[in-house]
């Protein structure tokens, strides 16, 4: 997928989306802070509250790193078409300048 070709829109829900669900996740984390160790321990559960928690944080982790590197393919993405732009008002303004300047020494003779 080539995330620079996301319109700002798409851009916008994947964002909203993504922040929803790593809060979701987080507050399944913080739910679980509250269980007692001792509790935990004793419970035949153990392994498996162990692996929704993993799950969670690589889940969360994963929604974020994702989240970076869309945003950072799109704000690339923007820097490139601002630097392009930049370039080609560069090379105009010189062509005015030459123009100018061939107008000056058409002008003396």
């Amino acid at each position: 997928m080539d995330f620079g070709k996301l319109s700002l829109k798409q851009l916008k829900y994947r964002i909203i989306f993504l922040t929803v669900a790593s809060i979701a996740m987080s507050t399944q984390l913080a739910w679980a802070v509250e269980i007692s160790p001792i509790e935990t321990a004793e419970r035949v559960e153990r392994l498996g509250t162990i692996g929704i928690l993993s799950f969670t944080l690589i889940m969360s982790a994963i929604a974020n790193l994702y989240l970076l590197r869309l945003l950072g393919t799109k704000i690339i993405n923007i820097i490139e078409k601002s630097s392009e732009a930049h370039e080609r008002t560069a090379s105009a303004t010189e062509r005015v300048i030459e123009a100018i300047e061939h107008c000056k020494q058409f002008k003396q003779h």
